[in-house]
């Protein structure tokens, strides 16, 4: 889906601003370049992912070379390693946020999942004590941690 809106701005580009189309598909090569090599899970999110970081390095190229000479303004990019930078920079961070924030997220949910766990077994314990081993089923691990009483209000 993605795909066709790009060729329909570029079209609209290629009429209005030549030198902002042949800039955008310039600065856009590396997310060209993921999209045919990518074999990763969930590849159009990290497609897109990729694309609009790419985007967002492009765009103010683009914007500053609007209305100007087609062919000055590819010599000038293509010349000036500046333009060049600013351009594939959105990609490499693309990139960077690609690689790390899965196993920052991974770890972020193994925590808040050890949290829960734990806040589960304090209460299987209150359950115990006050209700008895019965209650633990056949968790024996909990059974030998605790000391089941009576429950406080004196039923057996």
């Amino acid at each position: 889906m993605i795909i066709f809106v790009v060729i329909g701005i570029l079209g609209v580009l290629i009429f209005l601003a030549p030198a902002a189309a042949i800039i955008g598909v310039l600065g856009m090569a590396p997310t060209l370049v993921y999209w045919l090599v990518d074999a990763h899970a969930f590849r159009a999110l990290r497609l897109r992912t990729l694309f609009f970081f790419n985007l967002a390095g492009v765009i103010p190229e683009v914007v500053s070379n609007m209305g100007k000479n087609a062919t000055m303004v590819i010599q000038q990019v293509i010349g000036d390693a500046t333009s060049l930078l600013m351009m594939m920079s959105g990609a490499a961070i693309g990139l960077v946020v690609l690689g790390i924030a899965p196993p920052i997220a991974a770890f972020v949910m193994q925590a808040m999942g050890a949290e829960k766990a734990r806040k589960y077994e304090k209460q299987q314990m209150k359950l115990i004590e006050v209700w008895g081993k019965e209650v633990a089923g056949n968790n024996t691990e909990l059974l030998q941690q605790t000391q089941p009483t009576r429950p406080k209000d004196g039923r057996a």
